[in-house]
């Protein structure tokens, strides 16, 4: 992943691999993130399944499209960038969300 290329407005992303992989390392960032937050918050059930698929679908999209301005030609379709490492993130999401729930509500 290069952080620097992605905080850097005037990067051009023409490398399919390189635009997946960071995609990839923004989800699982993401996903201990939100697992923590779910589990000191303590969200069950559903509502903390449901907001983390949307909402990194959301993010991944939005990173894709907006910040890195990736083009068309680039990446074939959206929903290669939406499912890029969805089911990794989720597992972590869920581990992160679980323990974090856990420890501090059991």
């Amino acid at each position: 992943m290069s952080l620097g290329k992605l905080l850097n407005r005037s990067s051009e992303w023409n490398n399919k691999e390189e635009v997946l992989k960071t995609i990839y390392w923004i989800k699982q960032i993401y996903a201990i993130i939100s697992g923590l937050v779910f589990g000191i918050v303590p969200i069950l059930g559903f509502v903390g399944f449901a907001s983390f698929g949307v909402s990194v679908a959301l993010i991944s999209y939005s990173v894709a499209y907006t910040v890195m301005r990736v083009s068309q030609n680039v990446i074939d379709s959206p929903s290669t960038v939406i499912t890029e490492g969805m089911f990794p993130a989720l597992t972590l999401f869920i581990l992160t969300w679980t323990c974090t729930y856990s420890y501090l509500h059991a």
